[in-house]
């Protein structure tokens, strides 16, 4: 899967691998995947994602500059099908970083996806009054320049390791929230987040059939997807927070998938023909954060 990983469950990854494109296997029998998960969405922009749930599914609808693969344990960056660049190439001093735009890219309302739309959304997620989780990237990049309308580069004050890894948040168009930035809320009630169904500008493989807060999250392919057609026709992920209302569903044949799945029904589900439990090699951390507004110093 592309960029770095949540804490989705490895049965939750594993149905999501199945949405590769069609050119690279045979579509699914089915042409439907139902995903039970723990919690809605929070916000279907990658700017003000909310969390892993959020990042995964924005995955699937706004590309990157580039691609994050998990190999060996490790993040490995690549440019494939699902990125938004062809090509990349660092400068001289490995201070600058430029990306070359596939000149096939388009948003799914037909209009070219330039190096504009990665200004706008770098430049959008500095700004304080937005709040994006991702303000942290720009403690180590300087700037980014869009030399034309199909390259762009990324200007660092030091080297670092997250260099490629910061400049590979998922691009927004430029075009639709320009002028809806005024802070946070502005832009998350943007209509077209508000309303997605058939209206969302995306540049991934999927686009937002139906999202029913607290019930479910309905996705189809991209009409206009410049990549290819997925091997999926739809992705259902059903609001199921209670765990062993996820499991029933599970083995009753209502969903295809649960995210999370509890560890102590591993081994039962394991011994299910009709399940399968796939390991996965992404790394993991877990953290406390100390409310200091309660303690002297």
């Amino acid at each position: 899967m592309r960029r770095a990983p949540g804490d989705l469950a490895p049965t939750f990854l594993t149905v999501l691998s199945a949405l590769t494109l069609a050119a690279c296997g045979q579509p699914l029998p089915s042409g439907t995947v139902v995903i039970a998960v723990e919690r809605d969405l929070g916000a279907l922009l990658p700017v003000i994602e909310q969390g892993s749930f959020d990042s995964e599914v924005n995955n699937l609808l706004y590309l990157g500059l580039n691609s994050q693969l998990w190999e060996d344990g490790a993040l490995e960056y690549v440019v494939d099908e699902l990125s938004l660049a062809d090509n990349w190439e660092f400068g001289p001093d490995s201070l600058s970083l430029m990306y070359r735009i596939r000149s096939s890219a388009v948003w799914s309302d037909g209009q070219p996806i330039t190096s504009a739309d990665v200004v706008f959304t770098y430049e959008l997620i500095r700004r304080p009054e937005i709040a994006s989780p991702r303000i942290e990237f720009w403690e180590n990049l300087d700037s980014l320049v869009a030399v034309d309308d199909h390259n762009v580069t990324f200007f660092f004050k030091r080297h670092y390791p997250g260099m490629l890894f910061h400049t590979g948040i998922g691009i927004i168009p430029a075009h639709v929230f320009d002028g809806h930035t005024a802070d946070n809320a502005t832009l998350a009630n943007h209509p077209t987040l508000v309303q997605p169904d058939s209206q969302l500008v995306v540049s991934g493989p999927f686009s937002v059939e139906e999202w029913l807060r607290g019930e479910q999250l309905v996705l189809v392919p991209n009409p206009r997807a410049f990549i290819g057609n997925p091997s999926l026709e739809r992705v259902v992920f059903r609001i199921v927070p209670e765990v062993t209302t996820r499991l029933v569903e599970l083995e009753n044949g209502s969903v295809d998938a649960i995210n999370p799945a509890p560890v102590e029904a591993a081994a039962q589900l394991a011994e299910d023909p009709r399940f399968r439990i796939e390991s996965v090699t992404q790394r993991y951390y877990d953290y406390i954060a100390w409310n200091g507004v309660r303690y002297e110093p």
